[in-house]
C-alpha cells in the first residue's frame, strides 16, 4: 500500500511541475513574440513600425488596434498597399477590393519606394472615384478634347469658362461648348511671353466674349493667379483647365491650397511627367494637390491616357501625361454620392426593342452616340492589359469581376498585337483562347497559357472567302467561321464561366453577338468588351438593348482616336471601346 501512494505522490508532482513549466513556456513565448504587422501594408513599410515596438514594447499593438479601428471606419477608401510590382499590374489586397484610393499623408509617401510610388501616381489618377452618368465630349477626338460631365445636377449652366491654355484645338473645344451649353461664351487663358520659356509670377490672363459667330469684346489683364480668381464670382467657374508641368507646379500647389477652388464646379487637369525623371520628391509634389483635391471633395469621373505621350512599351504602365476631369461632389448632392450608394444605375435606357424601328436615320445616330458614351455601372478599381495605346484593353477588377483562380479568357481579333492575351495570361494566370483569321497562320500555342485558332467569329458556322482588312487586292485562302456556342463546344468551355471576352472584329461584332444572345452563352461571362464599328442605326440598337436586356452594363468606354471626328458641332465616333460587366454575377 505505501508503494501505490509513493507512485501516487510521484506522479502527482511530475504532473504539477509539467503543468507550471507549460504555464511559464507560455508566458515566455507570448512576452517575446513579435507582434503581427499590419498585413496590408507593404514590407518596405513595416520597418518604421517595427522600430516603434523595440524602443517600446508593446506600444504599436496598441497603435495597430487603433489604427485598424480607424480604418473599418472608412469603408469606401483605401490607401496604397500593392506589393512591388515593375510594371503596375499588381491584384490588390482581398480586404481592399471595392473601395476607391486615397493618398497617404506626405510622411508616408516619403518612404515608399520609388517604383511603388510612380506605380500609386499612375493608379491613382486613372481610377475613377464618382460616376458621372452623361458626358459631352468637347474637342477633336484625336487631338484629346475634353469629357464635360453633362448630368443635370453638374452640367455647365452658365457662360463662363477657364482656360490655362492647353487644349489642342480649343475653338473646336469652345464651339461645342457653345452649340451644347451656351450660345455665348465668356473665357479666360493664361498667355505666357513669348521671350519667356517659364511662366512668371504674374499670368497674363486673355479675357474674351464671344459667340458662334464672332469675338465681340478682348481684354489682356496681367495679374497673379490669386489676385484673377478673386476677380472672378463663384458662379462664373463652370469650368477650369490647369496644366501642369515642372514650371507650373508651384502655381497649381498654391491654386488647390486656396479658397477659391471651393467655387469651381468642374477641373480639368492636364498632367504631364516624363517618367524618366521620377523622383520622390517630383510624385510626392504631385500627389499632395490630389489630396488635397480629395479632402476638397473633388472626384475623379473621368481620365485620358493621352495616347501621344504614352510610352510605347508593352510592359510599361506608365504615360507621360493624363488628361483628369473631376467634379465637386457636393454639387451632385448626397442623393448622387457614387461612393457610398449602389454602384449600379439605370441613367440612360435604350427604347424597347419593339420601338426601336420607329426612329429615323439621325434620331438613331444620336441615340446610337449618347448610349455608348453612357457609364451605368461604377467599377471602382480597373487596370490597362496590354499596350498604353490601340491594343489594350481596361479590365474591372471589383471583387465580383475579378479574374479567378481558374480564369477563361476569349480573344477575337488579333493583328499583329498579342499584349492583351499575353498579358491575361502571364499576370493573372488566365487560359487565354485567342481568334484570327486573317493572320493566315495555324493552329498553335503561341505561349505557355496562350492557344491560338485559325478561326474567325460569326453569327453561324461557315467558310468564306479571306481577306486582309484595308487591301482588297491581297487575298488569302478561306477563312473558317464558327458561332462562339460552337467554338466553346469544340474546346470543352460550354458551361464553364469566362472571365472576359475580347471582341474586335472590324464590324462584323454586330452580325455575332444576337446569336450569342439567343443561345444564352453570354450568361456565363463576367466582362464583355467590344469596338463596336459604325455610327449608329436601328440594327446596332436593337443588339446594344438585348445586351442590356441580359444584364450587360456599360463600365467604361473609349473613342479609338484612329476615328476621325466626323462631325462639327456634334463630334461623331465610328468606333467605341466599350466594356461591359454582367451584372448578373
Amino acid at each position: 500500500m505505501s508503494l501505490v501512494k509513493m507512485y501516487f505522490w510521484r506522479l502527482r508532482s511530475c504532473v504539477l511541475v509539467s503543468c507550471l513549466l507549460i504555464f511559464i513556456l507560455i508566458i515566455i513565448i507570448s512576452f517575446k513574440k513579435t507582434p503581427v504587422l499590419d498585413n496590408r501594408l507593404p514590407i518596405e513599410w513595416t520597418s518604421r513600425f517595427q522600430s516603434v515596438y523595440e524602443t517600446q514594447r508593446g506600444g504599436y499593438v496598441t497603435k495597430a488596434r487603433r489604427a485598424e479601428e480607424s480604418k473599418q471606419n472608412r469603408t469606401d477608401i483605401f490607401e496604397w498597399t500593392m506589393p512591388y510590382d515593375e510594371y503596375c499590374r499588381s491584384k490588390i489586397n482581398d480586404t481592399l477590393y471595392d473601395k476607391s484610393m486615397v493618398i497617404p499623408d506626405d510622411k508616408t509617401l516619403k518612404t515608399i519606394p520609388l517604383q511603388q510610388l510612380a506605380c500609386f501616381y499612375n493608379r491613382y489618377i486613372s481610377s475613377i472615384q464618382s460616376l458621372c452618368h452623361t458626358h459631352q465630349f468637347l474637342g477633336q477626338i484625336h487631338t484629346g478634347g475634353v469629357m464635360v460631365c453633362s448630368d443635370a445636377e453638374i452640367k455647365p449652366n452658365g457662360s463662363v469658362l477657364f482656360f490655362e491654355h492647353d487644349i489642342p484645338d480649343f475653338q473646336m473645344f469652345l464651339y461645342d461648348f457653345m452649340a451644347r451649353f451656351s450660345p455665348k461664351v465668356t473665357y479666360f487663358y493664361i498667355e505666357r511671353p513669348l521671350e519667356n520659356t517659364t511662366i512668371p509670377p504674374e499670368f497674363y490672363f486673355r479675357q474674351i466674349q464671344g459667340t458662334l459667330s464672332k469675338e465681340i469684346d478682348e481684354t489682356v489683364l496681367s495679374l497673379s493667379l490669386s489676385d484673377w480668381m478673386k476677380k472672378v464670382s463663384a458662379d462664373e467657374l463652370q469650368i477650369f483647365t490647369f496644366s501642369v508641368r515642372e514650371e507650373t507646379l508651384t502655381a497649381f500647389e498654391d491654386f488647390v491650397s486656396s479658397s477659391a477652388i471651393n467655387h469651381i464646379k468642374i477641373l480639368v487637369i492636364k498632367l504631364h511627367y516624363d517618367h524618366n525623371n521620377y523622383t520622390t520628391t517630383g510624385l510626392t509634389r504631385r500627389l499632395t494637390p490630389l489630396r488635397r483635391l480629395y479632402e476638397q471633395s473633388f472626384r475623379i469621373y473621368w481620365f485620358d491616357r493621352s495616347f501621344h505621350c504614352a510610352i510605347k512599351s508593352s510592359k510599361s504602365k506608365f504615360n507621360d501625361c493624363f488628361t483628369v476631369c473631376l467634379i465637386q461632389q457636393e454639387e451632385l448632392g448626397k442623393t448622387r454620392d457614387t461612393l457610398k450608394n449602389s454602384e449600379h444605375t439605370e441613367s440612360y435606357v435604350l427604347p424597347l426593342v419593339s420601338a426601336i424601328p420607329i426612329l429615323n436615320e439621325q434620331e438613331a445616330e444620336v441615340t446610337y452616340q449618347n448610349y455608348l458614351t453612357t457609364l451605368q455601372y461604377h467599377c471602382k478599381q480597373f487596370v490597362r492589359i496590354g499596350r498604353n495605346v490601340d491594343g489594350g484593353w481596361e479590365v474591372c477588377l471589383d471583387r465580383r469581376y475579378l479574374p479567378g483562380e481558374s480564369c477563361l479568357v476569349y480573344s477575337f481579333g488579333i493583328k499583329d498585337d498579342w499584349s492583351f492575351d499575353e498579358e491575361m495570361s502571364n499576370y493573372y494566370h488566365c487560359e487565354v483562347n485567342s481568334f484570327d483569321p486573317s493572320l493566315d497562320i495555324q493552329n498553335h500555342t503561341h505561349t505557355p497559357g496562350v492557344h491560338f485558332y485559325n478561326i474567325g467569329l460569326s453569327s453561324k458556322d461557315k467558310i468564306i472567302p479571306g481577306m486582309v482588312y484595308g487591301n482588297e487586292s491581297k487575298r488569302l485562302g478561306n477563312w473558317t467561321l464558327r458561332t462562339l456556342q460552337s467554338i466553346l463546344l469544340d474546346l470543352g468551355h460550354l458551361n464553364r464561366t469566362i472571365d472576359v471576352i475580347k471582341i474586335d472584329i472590324e464590324g462584323t461584332e454586330w452580325g455575332s453577338i444576337p446569336n450569342m444572345i439567343s443561345s444564352g452563352i453570354l450568361s456565363n461571362v463576367k466582362q464583355f468588351l467590344v469596338e463596336f464599328h459604325g455610327q449608329g442605326d436601328v440594327a446596332s440598337l436593337r443588339v446594344l438593348r438585348m445586351l442590356y436586356d441580359i444584364g450587360f452594363r456599360i463600365y467604361w468606354m473609349h473613342r479609338n482616336p484612329a476615328c476621325q471626328n466626323d462631325g462639327h458641332l456634334i463630334p461623331i465616333c465610328s468606333c467605341f471601346e466599350i466594356y461591359f460587366v454582367n451584372t448578373h454575377f
